[in-house]
């Protein structure tokens, strides 16, 4: 295969990629989660502009898949941190969870989805940086008795989570309260 044939191949693979990480696989062989097969480093590959591409779209979709965890638990879709298994370390995992079931102890649970916009990933070896703008607008706080609960944020929000890439692949290490020095503008 030629340079520019190698070069080609490579620049197909990964939107190809993205689309397999985002939409999954629903086979019940009960395989491992694609998001968390290991990633070569630039290294390994010799190339490490595609290999910091492919990272970045892997965590990308790590975000994504956050997220769907969180909403599942936050709207009452799940009773237990295991949507986030292989996703989130046991820490992040453990904090959502908490936060989940503090509001259910008072009545309260979510409904609907935020629209996640501009996600956008950086990756410094092994450790990621994803950043997007979260608008809640369509994912609202209720009562037992179906009232909203208004809640006191902004119309869309830059959000910030942090990843590690370890021998299982990538994996959100952090959920900071705060998206202090993020570059997204929502």
């Amino acid at each position: 295969m030629t340079g520019m044939s190698k070069m080609r191949a490579s620049a197909m693979a990964v939107p190809a990629l993205v689309a397999m990480l985002v939409t999954g696989c629903s086979s019940d062989d009960g395989g491992e989660d694609p998001i968390n097969v290991p990633t070569p480093s630039a290294e390994e590959t010799g190339n490490g502009d595609a290999s910091a591409a492919r990272d970045e779209a892997v965590l990308e979709a790590l975000f994504l898949s956050y997220y769907d965890a969180l909403v599942q638990l936050e709207n009452g879709e799940a009773e237990d941190g295991s949507v986030f298994e292989g996703i989130a370390v046991e820490t992040v995992i453990d904090e959502q969870v908490g936060r989940a079931l503090s509001f259910r102890e008072v009545g309260l649970i979510s409904r609907g989805e935020p629209e996640i916009t501009q996600v956008q990933a950086t990756v410094d070896e092994d450790r990621g940086r994803i950043e997007a703008c979260v608008n809640a607008d369509n994912w609202q706080v209720y009562t037992e008795e179906g009232e909203v609960v208004p809640m006191d944020v902004p119309e869309s929000d830059a959000t910030l989570l942090l990843a590690e890439r370890g021998a299982e692949g990538w994996i959100i290490s952090e959920h900071p309260s705060s998206a202090e020095g993020v570059a997204v503008t929502c």
